[in-house]
C-alpha cells in the first residue's frame, strides 16, 4: 500500500519533494571527509565514507523511485541496477567500501560525490549546494 501511494504522487510533486529533501542527503558527511583530511583524522574518516555512501544509495532510492532490500554493503549493491547512476557509481562504491587510508578514500570520494552532482544536474533536480560560501543564499 506504501509503495502504490509514493508512486502515485505526480512527477512534478514528486521532483519537488526530492529537491527539499536531497540537501540532508548529499552535503555533509562528504564535508566530514574533507575535515578528516584537513585535520589528519584517520579514526572518524571512516564513519563519514559510511555515511556518505548510504547517503548516496538513499538518495538514489528516492532518484530512481525504487528501493533496496538490504542494510549496508548489500543495500549498495542493490543500487548498482538502478536505471539512473552517478557515472562510475559501480566501480566506485566497491572500491571506496574497502580504501581505508586519507589518500585513498579522498579523491575517491570526490569523484562520487562530483558525478553524482552531476546526475542531479542532468536530471534537472536543483539541489542548494552550501559547501562553499558561494553556495549560501544571504
Amino acid at each position: 500500500m506504501w509503495l502504490r501511494l509514493g508512486q502515485a504522487v505526480p512527477p512534478e510533486k514528486f521532483k519537488a519533494a526530492l529537491e527539499a529533501a536531497l540537501p540532508g542527503l548529499v552535503v555533509e558527511s562528504y564535508g566530514r571527509i574533507l575535515s578528516c583530511r584537513q585535520r589528519g583524522n584517520v579514526l572518524d574518516i571512516w564513519p563519514a565514507v559510511l555515511e556518505v555512501l548510504d547517503e548516496r544509495k538513499q538518495a538514489l532510492c528516492l532518484l530512481n523511485r525504487r528501493w533496496v532490500t538490504h542494510d549496508y554493503y548489500q543495500g549498495l549493491v542493490d543500487t548498482l541496477d538502478f536505471p539512473k547512476l552517478p557515472e562510475g557509481y559501480r566501480e566506485l562504491v566497491p572500491t571506496l567500501w574497502t580504501a581505508r587510508t586519507i589518500e585513498q578514500i579522498v579523491p575517491l570520494a570526490t569523484r562520487l560525490v562530483e558525478n553524482f552532482w552531476r546526475l542531479l544536474d542532468a536530471e534537472g533536480i536543483h539541489v542548494l549546494d552550501c559547501q562553499s560560501v558561494e553556495g549560501i543564499p544571504v
